[in-house]
């Protein structure tokens, strides 16, 4: 039996093989105000992915057992209704 992450893989390049002749040279793609000539598929992609890269900020947040004492008592915390049960 394969593995799920062959499994994957193979979709994955399946799909992609279907997508190549979707865009020929010359071809535009545009995000909000900009565009950009791209000359296939691939060329699309990583456009559109540096584009959406370029436009995000990624936070992460401490977990519980990240955090020092002072931040433990500074974390609001909310019980559901009823409280919780064993």
């Amino acid at each position: 039996m394969p593995s799920l992450l062959a499994l994957v893989i193979s979709q994955h390049v399946r799909s992609r093989s279907k997508l190549q002749g979707l865009l020929q040279a010359g071809a535009t793609v545009s995000r909000g105000d900009k565009t950009q000539v791209v000359g296939n598929f691939d060329e699309a992609f990583e456009w559109l992915m540096e584009e959406g890269a370029s436009r995000s900020d990624i936070q992460r947040y401490k977990g519980l057992g990240e955090m020092n004492p002072e931040q433990l008592w500074e974390t609001p915390w909310t019980s559901p209704p009823g409280g919780y049960s064993r």
